[in-house]
């Protein structure tokens, strides 16, 4: 049988896989087939459009849902079903920590390693968790109307609106609401990315979770005309004043040019305030407005914990890419010294003021490239190094660094089991046995999960 684009066919879905999507699986004429279907859930028979046809693996496209899994549940949220912002919400939180876990053990053993795999941490209420949400101006895909609010899962340019979001500070729907009403009446237009028209970007809004400090920053495209958006903070700060910091962020990118982007303190404080409780002990935390937090507080403290948990006996540790110099500042407590090594200026300002907001003297951040600063300053050899490097993962470059300082451990904070399982796999051949993983949902109604895993070096 040949298959065509377009073909319709009938799949009982039976897994998830890494990227969220539902795995059914064919035979065809002998041939054997996985499938992959978005916004589909293990227990669905659905109708669905082939896309993509390769050898042994097909991709297609959701047409109708023949018979719901008995795992799934009505979102709360009114974009789940068109965003691609919380692709797994209409399942059950229980069976969303279930394909996790599960996910997590398939890709280790399937390529040689065999830690110790924890049970996953969930959340007690998987709602109301993201202190940093993002939205964007543009325009609905149906009628092209003005619009603020997430990304179309099908419809890369076009946006859908975010009313009453359930993932974060309750603050945001009703800012989200104002902004969009309040530009809707000016002649300014949401920036279109493929021509470089229009003014309006993106509105971000930082919360803390455990402090009333909440951060509202508006992106727009032109620099030169800062005045148009004065009226907007003018009003926006009387109608919400528990707002405590207001930014204006500018970007300027045109095709073929360097883009140049600069933050405009408006009003209030320049920073948020964060404290998190971690193993009894109280930390509080200075975030600026670009800089890096982790975007799950309740969960941080779960990861943070899990990390001193790892580090128990450790005297000498090294805290590579720290960025504000977080889990160095967690760990310098119960260990005889930790060095923090980071590029970025502002970053190791900011660790340095938290070092000093929680009155830590055993620590010293350094400023510059790591495997630069390490060569040419005298230092005492680790016997722990922390990681908690981007989706990405760890460079070839930064692998050899670890394997030429030697030290007995390794922890490692990832936000991405594939490529956290490449660099374990690298990690292997250079010596270190990754010993322990524990999963943390940081993400709930998201495909992604955080994981938190010691290697030990092998004599």
């Amino acid at each position: 049988m040949d298959l065509k684009k377009g073909q319709e066919l009938e799949v009982n879905i039976e897994s998830l896989n890494i990227k969220g999507q539902g795995i059914g699986f064919l035979e065809l004429d002998g041939q054997k087939y996985n499938i992959a279907v978005n916004r589909s859930y293990p227990g669905d028979k659905v109708l669905v459009s082939l896309r993509k046809i390769k050898k042994n693996f097909l991709e297609a496209q959701l047409l109708e849902i023949i018979e719901p899994s008995k795992d799934r549940v009505e979102p709360q949220n009114s974009y789940a079903l068109i965003s691609g912002s919380t692709p797994l919400e209409c399942l059950s939180y229980e069976k969303q920590l279930f394909y996790k876990q599960n996910e997590v053990q398939r890709i280790l053993k399937n390529l040689d390693l065999d830690p110790q795999i924890n049970p996953i941490i969930g959340m007690e209420n998987p709602y109301f968790y993201r202190n940093k949400m993002q939205y964007s101006f543009g325009v609905t895909p149906d009628v092209f109307e003005f619009c603020l609010g997430m990304h179309h899962f099908k419809y890369k340019f076009k946006i859908v609106p975010a009313e009453d979001c359930k993932l974060c500070d309750p603050i945001c729907s009703p800012l989200v609401d104002f902004t969009l009403e309040y530009f809707k009446k000016s002649d300014l237009k949401p920036h279109d990315y493929r021509d470089g028209t229009g003014d309006l970007r993106n509105l971000t809004i930082r919360t803390a979770k455990n402090t009333e400090d909440k951060m509202l920053i508006l992106e727009v495209q032109r620099p030169e005309n800062l005045d148009l958006y004065q009226d907007y903070f003018q009003q926006v700060s009387q109608k919400f004043p528990e707002l405590t910091s207001i930014y204006l962020h500018t970007t300027f990118q045109r095709k073929g040019h360097k883009t140049h982007i600069k933050l405009h303190h408006i009003s209030g404080k320049e920073f948020l305030t964060e404290k998190l409780n971690i193993k009894d002990k109280d930390f509080t935390f200075e975030i600026l407005p670009q800089a890096f937090f982790q975007p799950n507080p309740t969960q941080a403290e779960v990861i943070y914990g899990l990390v001193q948990d790892y580090a128990k006996g450790s005297s000498i540790i090294y805290d590579l890419f720290c960025g504000t110099g977080t889990i160095g500042i967690v760990l310098a407590k119960k260990a005889q010294r930790v060095y923090g090594v980071e590029i970025e200026p502002q970053s190791i300002q900011a660790a340095i003021n938290n070092a000093g907001l929680n009155q830590i003297e055993n620590i010293q951040f350094l400023e510059g490239d790591v495997y630069k600063v390490l060569k040419k300053t005298k230092l005492p050899n680790p016997d722990l190094v922390v990681v908690d490097p981007p989706r990405s993962g760890l460079t070839d470059k930064a692998l050899y660094l670890i394997s030429d300082l030697q030290p007995k451990s390794l922890i490692y904070v990832s936000c991405n089991i594939k490529t956290f399982a490449q660099n374990a796999i690298a990690l292997k051949e250079k010596g270190y046995t990754l010993e322990s993983v524990t999963p943390v949902d940081q993400f709930p109604h998201t495909r992604h999960l955080e994981v938190v895993s010691k290697f030990t070096l092998q004599k």
